[in-house]
């Protein structure tokens, strides 16, 4: 067994003009790199032609929320929350059907300067939304609001989509759709299956035609994407965990099916 893997090991060069900001016009002309004994360069647009005949392609068809809201205390002070799990209710589903109170376990900045059981209302102070650290140890926080909304209707009214942080620009507009994939449904990730966002119909159309058999997951991804390793060895580093949902129909589909490629459940 494995015993240390330093971090070094993993370092490369990867010059900050070589990190996409913005989406193609076209998802499926991104590049795409196939190995099969010898490295060759295409364009996702021909994925059909390396796959395999009935091979079975697991998708992740978890979809982002605007997860990310600001917040002011009276003092002035800046707060800013990142949703990343349901605790009560503790159903994704139940939780965005909600029209007054849940409350989540969050990523809090400037959490210093907030109180424990404060109450502090969005920063551009319309009075839509409140928020109550409950619980400042594990971070929970009690949102509530009287406006009627559904709890996802209302994030789509005062969230922001949060973005990847290496990205380095803000959320436009337009990234409510380009940072979802094709075949997103579930919502409650804070950040895309980014191997997904290639898809395209046309894409799926071709692996139709060489029975290429599709399987949904749900994998909600958490604030794990965006924490930095810190330590030297990697296999220190804490894992944040995250919810995930396979349904029986899925399961049946793999178990039925010689499994040609697992692609990676598109993360």
């Amino acid at each position: 067994m494995i015993q240390a893997l330093s971090k070094s090991e993993f370092y490369f060069d990867l010059p900050s003009h070589r990190i996409a900001k913005y989406p193609l016009e076209q998802r499926d002309t991104s590049k795409l790199l196939v190995y099969n004994g010898e490295v060759k360069h295409s364009s996702f647009a021909n994925l059909d032609i390396f796959l395999p005949d009935d091979t079975v392609l697991v998708m992740n068809n978890a979809k982002v929320i605007p997860a990310r809201l600001y917040f002011q205390r009276e003092t002035g002070a800046l707060i800013e929350v990142l949703l990343l799990e349901p605790i009560s209710p503790a159903n994704y589903e139940e939780v965005f059907n909600t029209d007054a109170k849940c409350s989540w376990k969050c990523i809090i900045g400037n959490s210093k300067k907030w109180k424990e059981d404060e109450i502090i209302s969005l920063h551009d102070n319309e009075n839509l939304l409140n928020a109550r650290l409950i619980n400042r140890e594990n971070r929970i926080v009690e949102l509530s609001w009287s406006c009627g909304l559904t709890f996802t209707k209302l994030l789509k009214k005062v969230g922001e989509l949060p973005l990847p942080p290496y990205l380095n620009r803000d959320t436009e507009l337009e990234d409510s759709e380009t940072y979802q994939t094709v075949f997103a449904k579930q919502e409650g990730s804070v950040a895309a299956p980014t191997a997904g966002l290639h898809f395209t119909e046309e894409v799926f159309k071709k692996l139709d035609e060489k029975n290429v058999i599709r399987a949904e997951i749900t994998l909600h991804v958490g604030a794990g994407t965006f924490l930095p390793v810190k330590e030297e060895n990697v296999l220190d580093h804490n894992m944040h965990r995250e919810y995930f949902e396979v349904t029986r129909n899925a399961l049946s589909t793999l178990k039925s099916k010689k499994i040609g490629l697992l692609s990676g459940l598109l993360l």
